[in-house]
C-alpha cells in the first residue's frame, strides 16, 4: 500500500505562488506540480510514495509570482514505518530547507500548529496514516525575504592594510569570514536545492 500526503493550502494572502523547486528524497508528485497557488484560494497538493520501504520524504518551495521575495516552503514525510512529519514556512524561507526534512515535528491529529519560526502560516492534520491530510493556512500578511546587507566600505589610512582598516586599525585583528562584502542573491537553501535538482 502506498503512503500519500494531501496538503490543502488555503492562501489568504494577496500573493500568487509559482512552483520554484523540489528535492524528492523518496516519492513523487501525484497532482500537477506546476499548479499555481493562487491568491485568496484553496489549492490541493498530493504526493505519494514509490518505495514501499522508504515511504515519502520531500521538500518543496514556491516563490511569489511578482518576485518580491515571498516564499512558501514545505518539508514533509510519511514513512512506511513511523509517524508523518510536516513543517512549512511562509514569507522568508528557513536557512536551509533541506535540513528541515530531518527536524520537522511529528504531526498529531487535530493539533493546531503555528510556530513562530514558520512566519506567516499554520497547519492542522485531521487525518494521519497511509493517507495523511494537512490543512495549511497562509496568513494575509507575509514578510518578504531580505538578503543580508554587505558591510559598508571602510576607508583605509595611508600605509594601512585592508584587513587593518576593516578591523578598525588593529593590526592583530583580521576581517571576519562574513565581511567579504558578498550578498547572496537568493536564500542559500534555494540555491543548494536548485543545484541538486538540476544535476539529476
Amino acid at each position: 500500500m502506498e503512503n500519500r500526503v494531501l496538503v490543502e493550502v488555503r492562501n489568504d494572502s494577496e500573493y500568487t505562488f509559482v512552483f520554484d523547486g523540489e528535492w524528492l528524497r523518496s516519492g513523487e508528485w501525484k497532482s500537477d506540480q506546476s499548479t499555481q497557488i493562487e491568491a485568496k484560494s484553496l489549492t490541493v497538493l498530493e504526493l505519494h510514495s514509490t518505495n514501499l520501504v522508504k515511504g515519502l520524504a520531500c521538500v518543496l518551495w514556491w516563490v511569489d509570482s511578482e518576485h518580491v521575495g515571498v516564499y512558501l516552503s514545505i518539508a514533509v514525510t510519511n514513512p512506511r514505518f513511523g509517524s508523518p512529519t510536516f513543517s512549512a514556512f511562509a514569507g522568508p524561507p528557513p536557512a536551509n530547507l533541506r535540513d528541515e526534512l530531518d527536524v520537522a515535528p511529528r504531526l498529531t491529529k487535530d493539533e493546531q500548529v503555528a510556530p513562530e519560526a514558520a512566519g506567516g502560516c499554520a497547519w492542522v492534520s485531521p487525518v494521519l496514516g497511509n493517507l495523511t491530510v494537512v490543512k495549511l493556512t497562509i496568513f494575509p500578511e507575509l514578510p518578504a525575504y531580505e538578503p543580508p546587507k554587505a558591510n559598508p566600505k571602510v576607508k583605509k589610512a595611508p600605509g594601512q592594510s585592508p584587513a587593518e582598516a576593516q578591523a578598525g586599525g588593529s593590526s592583530s585583528s583580521s576581517a571576519s569570514p562574513s565581511s567579504n562584502g558578498v550578498t547572496p542573491a537568493v536564500p542559500i537553501d534555494c540555491t543548494t536545492l536548485v543545484a541538486t535538482n538540476s544535476s539529476k
